[in-house]
């Protein structure tokens, strides 16, 4: 499988230029680099292979695009869905597309892909405990920290 090139080279600029900007700070893109390497390392860690369907469902962040650029790495299938569904919407398209993972900063997505027996990466949270078992059962470890240890 062919590499895919730096996300700089591919947007025309240096490595230490602005990427993405938020209300809680910016990042290069050699950070954004590093970052999305990561995080679909860590998506294939968590089971999935190429062709596997995601659905993020986040908040205007930073880890939008990141989950979004990594998923496409990964070569999973992402669909993006708005943060204001409701759980019967959003559990419809959990089990219509076979979803393996859903992405998210949202209670409703988490809840919804409890329900459906969905793992969870939370945005904030980290990676959920046993699907199906109640998301009240809390996390194994924030998201930085689980994306920290995830090979670059």
């Amino acid at each position: 499988m062919q590499e895919a090139p730096p996300l700089w080279t591919l947007a025309g600029t240096n490595p230490s230029a602005p990427a993405l900007v938020d209300a809680r700070g910016s990042m290069s893109w050699l950070e954004l680099e590093a970052r999305t390497n990561q995080l679909a390392r860590g998506i294939e860690g968590l089971g999935l292979v190429p062709g596997d369907h995601i659905v993020l469902s986040a908040s205007n962040r930073r880890e939008f695009i990141e989950s979004l650029l990594a998923g496409m790495r990964a070569g999973m299938v992402v669909t993006p869905v708005k943060t204001g569904w409701r759980a019967e919407e959003l559990a419809y398209v959990l089990q219509d597309a076979d979803t393996r993972l859903v992405m998210t900063d949202g209670a409703v997505a988490r809840e919804t892909a409890d329900a459906q027996a969905v793992p969870v990466l939370d945005l904030d949270q980290g990676v959920g405990k046993s699907p199906g078992q109640g998301v009240e059962q809390g996390f194994n470890q924030g998201f930085e920290d689980w994306l920290s240890e995830q090979d670059e």
